[in-house]
């Protein structure tokens, strides 16, 4: 007999797991889930910015960025990259007068979500880096296993 707890950790260890192979067999259930847990981040840095720029200045959309370089395909990551660039206007627009380290902070994220999305663009396979890798590695061990 198992308690409740258990269960329920079970349960969800289950789920989580199914997740992360649906992620790195590259399904679009798993691209989804990704991109809806990066979007989570960026909107919750978009709150604490709007609350208070200081804490979250808008360097601070770079780490859903490169989240979303990591772990997404090219279209799922244009979409997590347009509503990053529309996060980051707003939050510098809300401050107030567009200082010249401000505009220079738009001009620097501009620069390097090109560089993203044209890195991006580049892959051949069209997944991102791990989960590329993994997608060989799991095709080598199947290879291996056949023969």
């Amino acid at each position: 007999m198992t308690s409740p707890a258990r269960r329920a950790f079970r349960a969800m260890r289950e789920y989580v797991n199914d997740t992360v192979v649906r992620w790195r067999s590259g399904t679009r259930e798993g691209q989804l889930k990704v991109l809806a847990a990066i979007v989570g981040l960026d909107v919750a840095f978009f709150a604490v910015s709007l609350y208070d720029y200081n804490r979250m200045p808008i360097s601070g959309f770079y780490v859903p960025l490169l989240l979303g370089m990591l772990l997404l395909r090219f279209w799922p990551l244009v979409s997590l990259v347009s509503l990053t660039v529309v996060f980051g206007a707003i939050t510098v627009v809300d401050q107030g007068a567009l200082t010249t380290a401000r505009i220079t902070s738009i001009l620097l994220m501009a620069c390097s979500i090109s560089l993203i999305l044209y890195q991006a663009s580049r892959q051949r396979s069209g997944l991102p880096g791990p989960l590329g890798q993994a997608m060989l590695v799991d095709l080598r061990d199947r290879l291996q296993s056949q023969s």
